[in-house]
């Protein structure tokens, strides 16, 4: 005798196991987000391990821009719950400026020089030995702020060749709705003082440090800027010789091989009008 069977227990049947498979289905993929976001965090945040509690928590803070009022309550907490030292200040912590930063007009943009002798008096106070001699590289670049705006950003940044675990130094920002007007009140500030501390060196308590400027690091656009030469697709941007371009299948080409080499007399001389 054929047993007879409910259709409406077997759809009940079928509805469990589908929301049962749906569920799983929802658990696995929430495990996999969970699992990708947390991949995507390790491979952005730097080795807290390396940091003291201090920097680990300034780092969290500026990387999520935390406001003062919400580190002041996790401060707060973790002193009078936690051994950790931390301040109670989060102006300490984020080692926020206690007087105004002075500000210098530069065409349309604002202007800020901390100055190279400032950044790395600032940095030996943390540091019992001081070295005689400090190899020092550049930067100069320029980036937008928001990708919907044209507010640009040309910070000057110091490193020290010599000492790789000391930190990018600030040494000057512009902010304008374009780069700097005049590459010679962006730069002048900062020629002048590495010339001095060229001839003079930096005197750190008792000890005299020599300082060298190893090299000036800048992308193409920024170099023709800090230069002021053309930019790489002009006719007469050619850096080392006066040879004029030619459009080829929509490229600047060089080809003149035997043009005069530019000198550092003829830019002296205000010989190069058109690079």
């Amino acid at each position: 005798m054929e047993s007879s069977v409910d259709p409406e227990l077997m759809l009940f049947q079928e509805t469990q196991d589908l929301e049962l498979n749906l569920s799983e289905s929802e658990d696995e993929a929430s495990m996999d987000d969970d699992q990708d976001i947390a991949s995507e965090d390790d491979e952005n945040d730097p080795d807290y391990t390396k940091m003291t509690s201090e920097e680990g928590l300034r780092y969290w803070a500026l990387a999520r821009s935390e406001s003062h009022a919400s580190l002041k309550s996790l401060l707060k907490y973790l002193r009078a719950n936690t051994d950790l030292r931390v301040p109670k200040d989060p102006r300490t912590l984020l080692r926020t400026r206690r007087n105004p930063a002075i500000l210098s007009s530069l065409g349309n943009g604002k202007f800020w020089y901390n100055g190279i002798r400032h950044c790395l008096t600032s940095e030996m106070r943390k540091h019992t030995a001081v070295p005689q001699t400090l190899q020092y590289d550049l930067n100069i670049d320029g980036l937008p702020l928001h990708t919907r705006s044209k507010t640009q950003f040309w910070p000057i940044l110091l490193k020290i060749v010599d000492q790789p675990d000391w930190p990018v130094m600030i040494v000057a920002i512009y902010c304008g709705p374009t780069k700097p007007e005049s590459n010679e009140l962006y730069l002048r500030q900062l020629v002048d003082e590495i010339n001095l501390l060229s001839s003079t060196g930096l005197m750190v308590g008792e000890n005299a440090i020599t300082l060298k400027l190893r090299a000036i690091i800048a992308d193409t656009p920024a170099r023709a800027f800090i230069k002021g030469v053309q930019g790489h697709t002009g006719r007469h941007s050619c850096l080392k010789c006066c040879c004029e371009g030619e459009s080829v299948s929509q490229r600047m080409v060089f080809l003149d091989t035997s043009a005069a080499k530019r000198t550092h007399k003829g830019f002296l001389d205000g010989d190069y009008i058109l690079h």
